[in-house]
């Protein structure tokens, strides 16, 4: 017995597309960046960087070997995610964590559904386009560092304070997003 599907499937939005090619491009430019500086870089390198910016471990340049696969984890995770978006909404609801969204997606008709579904994945490829810049940022700035035996300048405010805007945002949108949900299951219970 089959379970009635909770969203009809539709393809991402012209947005959706250019954020899922925007991720695609990140991740790419996270190998070049990683597979780049372990081919150039030779001998000990510093592979840690205390609060002061300055080297105190070393190592081997395959350090990025190991780094770039592991920071392309959460972008290939959210990639793949928005790929079967519909397969994860009509199979395991309970997977999307948002009770605004959940408590709402039902509430209106079956056929707009899938717009509402496609802005939630939206978000998420803008979390991973975010994720790809910044993790972008973070393997240059080693780079970099590694390059001239001290992180750059902008290396530590960058890492500490495009997190909390990233999650700030976040916030904001998906906030807005249950307001415009929640608007519209208004406005079709009340005809």
């Amino acid at each position: 017995m089959g379970q009635t599907p909770l969203s009809p499937s539709m393809p991402l939005s012209g947005k959706g597309k250019g954020l899922l090619i925007l991720n695609l491009v990140g991740l790419a430019f996270i190998w070049a960046i990683g597979i780049y500086a372990y081919m150039s870089l030779k001998g000990a390198i510093p592979t840690h960087f205390g609060p002061s910016g300055q080297p105190d471990a070393y190592g081997s340049s395959e350090v990025f070997l190991i780094v770039t696969p592991l920071i392309s984890i959460a972008p290939l995770a959210i990639m793949l995610m928005t790929r079967y978006r519909f397969t994860l909404v009509n199979r395991y609801p309970y997977l999307i964590n948002l009770p605004a969204f959940y408590a709402y997606i039902t509430r209106i008709p079956f056929e707009r559904r899938g717009y509402w579904v496609n802005r939630y994945f939206e978000a998420m490829l803008a979390i991973g386009a975010f994720l790809t810049l910044y993790f972008n940022l973070l393997l240059l700035g080693i780079y970099l560092g590694t390059i001239q035996e001290a992180l750059p300048s902008w290396f530590l405010p960058n890492t500490f304070l495009m997190m909390p805007l990233m999650v700030g945002a976040l916030f904001y949108y998906f906030y807005r997003l249950s307001n415009q949900m929640k608007k519209e299951m208004t406005e079709v219970n009340q005809k």
